[in-house]
């Protein structure tokens, strides 16, 4: 089967949460053997077979809701177009979040896949494409708008959605035509892919980089079975130390590079993105 609906972005803004929450509803599909498919953007040329084999009619069938989240879809111009070329697409969600509190959740991400060992500001150098630019979204927001009409794209601020969670299950269902009451009760209410640093890094980021060629090679059983046998924790430990915090100083700055975007944005979306600036 062909999906129904995309999750499209952004990166380190709810993307594994949403994923898990509609994994809950009995309407709902998404894969299980791989969180994010990338088929739109990375791996088109790998086919529309390949593509629907995360998609068994074994799976799907009855299913209201088919389809998966990949964030990096936001940021494709292919992608979009793709996405647009498909009949069966009707419903699209993307969760927007305060760009400084993104790019500094992607900096502290790369301290545990990469062992990474510089500061907020170093990592911004060091890593651009994962940083300040991934962190502004107004170009891509203007592309996915003109695209789709605002029945089909469901655009949600991070910030709201998590405080209100049941409000937001509510929003997401209406927009898939899924019953909300079908949710369990505590569908979304649990935090998600929360960063915790290994006690060897090295080796985590090793192990990281054979998972990823393993699913590259669309061998996903093997980094998935090892992660549902074993898990991080029990593999690499974890560092006592806490993860470094974004400072007022480093927000301020960070803001300042993209308040002309945070702008653009309030007045694509005509909503009060003030929050993001404090």
């Amino acid at each position: 089967m062909f999906p129904n609906y995309l999750g499209i972005g952004v990166f380190r803004s709810g993307s594994t949460w949403l994923h898990e929450l509609l994994d809950t509803h009995p309407d709902a599909f998404v894969p299980s053997k791989r969180k994010e498919v990338f088929w739109f953007s990375n791996n088109y040329d790998k086919g529309r077979d390949w593509y629907e084999s995360f998609f068994p009619d074994s799976e799907t069938e009855g299913k209201i809701a088919v389809g998966e989240v990949t964030p990096g879809y936001f940021y494709s111009a292919d992608a979009a177009q793709r996405i647009r070329d498909e009949p069966t697409i009707k419903r699209l969600i993307l969760i927007l979040r305060d760009p400084a509190n993104r790019a500094f959740s992607n900096y502290t991400r790369r301290i545990k896949i990469d062992n990474y060992q510089g500061d907020f500001r170093s990592f911004l150098q060091d890593y651009p494409d994962g940083g300040m630019n991934l962190s502004r979204y107004a170009d891509h927001l203007e592309r996915y708008r003109s695209m789709f009409s605002q029945e089909e794209l469901l655009t949600l601020i991070y910030e709201d959605l998590f405080a209100d969670v049941v409000a937001s299950r509510e929003r997401i269902a209406a927009h898939l035509g899924l019953d909300p009451a079908r949710f369990p009760e505590d569908a979304g209410k649990k935090r998600v892919n929360a960063v915790v640093v290994p006690k060897y890094g090295g080796a985590y980021k090793i192990m990281s980089k054979i998972g990823r060629k393993l699913r590259k090679a669309d061998l996903d059983f093997l980094p998935n079975l090892i992660g549902r046998k074993l898990g991080m924790k029990r593999m690499f430990g974890t560092r006592a130390a806490p993860m470094p915090k974004l400072g007022a100083a480093d927000r301020a700055w960070f803001i300042e590079q993209v308040a002309d975007d945070i702008d653009r944005v309030e007045a694509q979306l005509d909503v009060d993105l003030s929050s993001w600036r404090t």
